[in-house]
Order: structure tokens, then sequence, then C-alpha cells
């Protein structure tokens, strides 16, 4: 999908989902083939076909910053030469951003999504805090800070070489449609455009006397999912929170929290998001009937929808767990304690 606003648009925005056989002598066409045998399996009999069926790429963290790409149609496993201790797929999985050792000094480099080699050293330098990547892949907006700069949001593109500093407002999300949706801390932007949620976060964060913050911020099919956290944690009426607003029709759920949540979200189909407790700890909410699996982990490391929203990928300390929510079944990949799970095309 092409982004919707042009590159000009992208950059103002971010500085302010039997009938029964008769007999018959008429010749009949064939049968249909059968379901596929991905779809009838008992679990675990036939995971690894399961697995294969969901296609696409799983992209994590392993032990020891290793990046690992695992095609599933094949369940084949590559792994990144060089160490990298975070990486960010782009949403076509053609192109890695990625951050080694030290974090915090390493430049953000750009790593073909094939052959995971690196393809060269971006200007991003710093502390990176999360990659927004546009639906089309044509964009992706890196919140970095050091002592020199300050926090701010850098703008790259292809071929992801030179960012452009464009804002400091780094809680920043595309949505569906290309536009982009930022966040002062109080207020949620639209290309710019004050949405007016102010009353509604407020109600969400318990109507704290000293105000509420802003913590972390994305898109939706319908709509959006916004953090929000009290200034002061001890007020006796504040709480952190997970507000979903289903922008179609006018709807909002509220989700408590226990801490500040500064990474989250949401199902390609909006059934279930999962948010951000502490690093490495995230947790699972279901939006709709049968968001979750059954049997998926509440907690986990991390968690990756498959791109049509069927599969769900746990990272649990030895392995990433796929759950198919249609049937049931269950599969598992070995893996060393991974982190920050991505499942792209």
């Amino acid at each position: 999908m092409r982004i919707a606003v042009p590159l000009i648009t992208v950059l103002g925005a971010l500085v302010v989902l039997v009938v029964a056989p008769t007999q018959s002598t008429v010749a009949v066409p064939a049968a249909a083939p059968g379901p596929h045998p991905a779809d009838i399996h008992p679990p675990p009999l036939h995971s690894r076909d399961m697995m294969r069926r969901a296609g696409g790429v799983l992209w994590w963290i392993g032990n020891g910053c290793r990046l690992q790409r695992v095609t599933m149609s094949t369940l084949v496993a590559t792994g990144a030469q060089a160490r990298e201790c975070r990486a960010w797929p782009s949403p076509n999985g053609t192109v890695v951003l990625a951050q080694g050792r030290p974090v915090g000094r390493a430049p953000v480099v750009a790593l073909s999504g094939s052959s995971m080699q690196e393809l060269q050293s971006t200007t991003v330098h710093g502390r990176v805090g999360r990659v927004t990547w546009t639906a089309d892949s044509r964009f992706a907006a890196v919140c970095a800070s050091d002592r020199r700069g300050g926090t701010r949001v850098e703008l790259l593109s292809a071929p992801f070489r030179k960012s452009t500093t464009v804002g400091y407002r780094c809680i920043t999300a595309f949505t569906p449609a290309g536009t982009t949706l930022t966040s002062d801390g109080h207020a949620v932007y639209e290309n710019g455009n004050d949405l007016r949620l102010g009353k509604t976060l407020e109600i969400a964060a318990g109507r704290p006397r000293h105000g509420y913050t802003v913590t972390a911020l994305t898109a939706t099919p319908s709509g959006l999912a916004v953090a929000v956290a009290p200034v002061d944690p001890t007020d006796p009426n504040a709480q952190f929170a997970i507000l979903v607003l289903n922008r179609e029709t006018g709807s909002s759920s509220t989700f408590r929290a226990n801490l500040a949540s500064f990474d989250l979200a949401v199902a390609p189909d909006g059934s279930a998001f999962w948010y951000e407790q502490a690093r490495g700890h995230d947790l699972l909410q279901s939006l709709q009937p049968g968001g979750v699996p059954a049997g998926a982990p509440p907690i986990a490391a991390s968690y990756a929808w498959s791109p049509d929203g069927r599969y769900l990928a746990v990272a649990l300390h030895d392995q990433v767990k796929v759950f198919d929510r249609r049937t049931g079944a269950t599969g598992s990949i070995p893996a060393a304690d991974p982190q920050s799970l991505t499942w792209t095309p």
C-alpha cells in the first residue's frame, strides 16, 4: 500500500485489520480439494506443518545480541554475522534497521532482509527508543537521543542512509492510511491536527490531580491505542491505563496496567493487543472473542502476530511458540532467550 500523504506532510506532522449426495445419471464436476492438512491436524502431531503453512518470516534477537531470521515455509534459520542488540525489520521484510553494541553509541545500520548482510551505516546515532515504519516500508521514524542532539525524531527513507531531524515528539505512529499520529505527552495529533482526546485520556488515567502523560501510541485498523500514566503515581485517583479507541464507532475501552507502558502493538485484525510493563515483560490482552488463542501465555518476553493476524508467536526463554487461532494448534522453534519478535510477509 502506498503512503497516503507525501513526504512533506509526514515531515510537517512530525514537527507540531453439504449438501447430501443424491442419485443421478448426470455427470457432476469433481469435488473441490479437501482442507489443507495443516487445518485438520491434531496438535502437536503436525505442528511443523502448521508453522510452514503460516508462512512469512519471524525475526528476533537471541542470546548474545544475535539477530535471527526464520523462513516459516522451510523453518530454516539464518543469523546475522554482526552482533545486533536491537533490530526493527520493515513491514515488508526487505530492510532491517539495527543497532549493535554498545547501544547508545553504535550507529544504526541498514541490513538486507534477505541476506542479513549490512548494506550501510545510517547517520542516526545515540540511544534509540523506538523505530516506527510506514505500512508501505518507505519511511522509518527513529526516536534517538544523546547529549549533543537531545531527544529527537530522525526520518529515514530509501536507501536508508541519510536521516533528517523532523521533530522532537518521540511518541509517533503511522496509520494504515499513511497519516502520522504524534503526541506531545498530553494531546494526540494526526498530521498535526489535535484529535481532542484530552478529556477521554484524563478519564482513562483516573482524573489525577496533577495530570497525566501519554507514554505510548499506536494505530489500529479502526483507530488508535494510547498508553497513559499519571504525573504523580501516588495520587489516590491515579491509574496507569491503555485506552483503545474505535474512531469509526466512537466507542472506547480502557484497560488498567500496573506500570507505565512505553510500547504497545495491536493485532492486524484488531482482535488483541500487547503492552510493555518492563523490559522483556509484555502482557497480552484480548479485544474480541477469540482474539487471544487458548493456552497463549498472558505474559511473555515478546509477542508478534502474523501479517494476517491468524497466528501468534510468543517468545519464551528457550523457544518461540506459535499458536494458530483458528485451529488451536501449536508449534515451537528452539531459541535461546528470544527478544523483540517481529513477523513479516
